[in-house]
């Protein structure tokens, strides 16, 4: 491959990955833009790789998820609760700043409280309550 012979990426997980692209004939801008970024920035984690794949396989293509599995390797925010809420964000395509501003409140100040989880889930059922056309 040129990319991998001109910047001299030899490393398993290039080739792994490279693999699982000529397999399941993976062709698309944004993968090999994540293989990049996962080889220069050396970020060689299982959560990263599964992201990738769950991204892939479910063709979820936005802005909003990129960011966020940026902001999740680049803090370190390796936590079940930000995997499940970045799940429902993009199943439920809930792209609100006031959800994405709790989200981070959540994680950056450690706030793990049953009545925060309580608030953001509330949020949440509103949302979702005006989105299928229910009363509040």
């Amino acid at each position: 491959m040129w990319i991998r012979e001109m910047y001299n990426i030899k490393t398993i997980l290039f080739d792994l990955f490279l693999w699982i692209r000529e397999m399941y004939n993976i062709k698309t801008i944004s993968f090999d833009l994540f293989l990049w970024i996962r080889e220069m920035y050396n970020i060689k984690t299982i959560s990263f790789d599964l992201f990738l794949w769950i991204r892939e396989m479910y063709n979820i293509k936005t802005i909003f998820f990129d960011l966020f599995l940026w902001i999740r390797e680049m803090y370190n925010i390796k936590t079940i609760s930000f995997d499940l809420f970045l799940w429902i964000r993009e199943m439920y395509n809930i792209k609100t700043i006031s959800f994405d501003l709790f989200l981070w409140i959540r994680e950056m100040y450690n706030i793990k409280t049953i009545s925060f989880d309580l608030f953001l889930l509330k949020h949440l059922c509103l949302y979702l309550s005006r989105a299928l056309g229910q009363p509040v």
